[in-house]
């Protein structure tokens, strides 16, 4: 094995494309190996699956001491032990009594428990990490995390979710303040125009539905 099949096969290979300043030959042949699209302060990744291999997102809480995350259901908080959820400071998820979310859901055949997957996201980020959370009214199609934007490391990374797409193919990309200010200080804003337009989530409500999931699929017809 060659060095440049050494270097695609390692859990680094994402980090030393960003690290290094290679031939443009020599990142094309990592770019294919790793799948990981590479430019000056952009790391674009096809699928999750391709992400997921590039870095965990434990990885990517540690690169900032503040982080700001809008979610569409927030299933990463409730599924995982992440060390760094101490670096999220605010979370905003979409309303799930909203009809929005249900048209939503109706779109993404493997997710009939959307709505448990928003309210126990925000049950365990409110008790158990003391992160604040609030609703946003309706569904919105793209999860975003913005960490320390008012630093030269900021980054925003941003998932596209839009209806009818596989999670575990949907693309995302990682952008850098210190090549692409703009697009953090952008992100940024939208994220609090979309706090202040969130309330405080209804706990009368988190009790009611804490287990109940919001549609059935099975019982509609999908394919219309």
């Amino acid at each position: 094995m060659g060095i440049l099949g050494w270097i695609a096969t390692a859990k680094w290979s994402a980090r030393f494309l960003g690290w290094t300043k290679l031939p443009e030959w020599a990142r094309g042949q990592l770019q294919r190996q790793t799948g990981v699209v590479m430019a000056r302060g952009l790391e674009f990744f096809p699928t999750r699956e391709i992400l997921d291999r590039a870095r965990t997102y434990d990885e990517l809480l540690a690169r900032a001491e503040k982080i700001d995350a809008a979610y569409v259901t927030g299933r990463k908080i409730s599924e995982h032990d992440i060390p760094n959820i101490r670096h999220i400071h605010r979370v905003i998820l979409p309303d799930p009594r909203s009809k929005s979310l249900v048209s939503y859901a109706i779109g993404i055949v493997n997710s009939p428990e959307l709505q448990g997957y928003i309210i126990r996201a925000t049950q365990d980020a409110k008790e158990k990490y003391g992160i604040e959370v609030r609703w946003y009214p309706e569904m919105y199609h793209a999860s975003f995390m913005v960490g320390d934007s008012v630093k030269k490391s900021g980054w925003v990374h941003i998932e596209l979710t839009l209806p009818f797409s596989k999670p575990n193919r949907r693309p995302s990309f990682t952008v850098t303040k210190d090549r692409c200010e703009e697009t953090v200080a952008e992100f940024a804003h939208v994220f609090e125009q979309m706090w202040k337009a969130s309330r405080p989530p209804d706990e009368a409500y988190l009790i009611e539905r804490e287990s109940r999931p919001i549609i059935d699929l099975r019982d509609l017809d999908v394919s219309r």
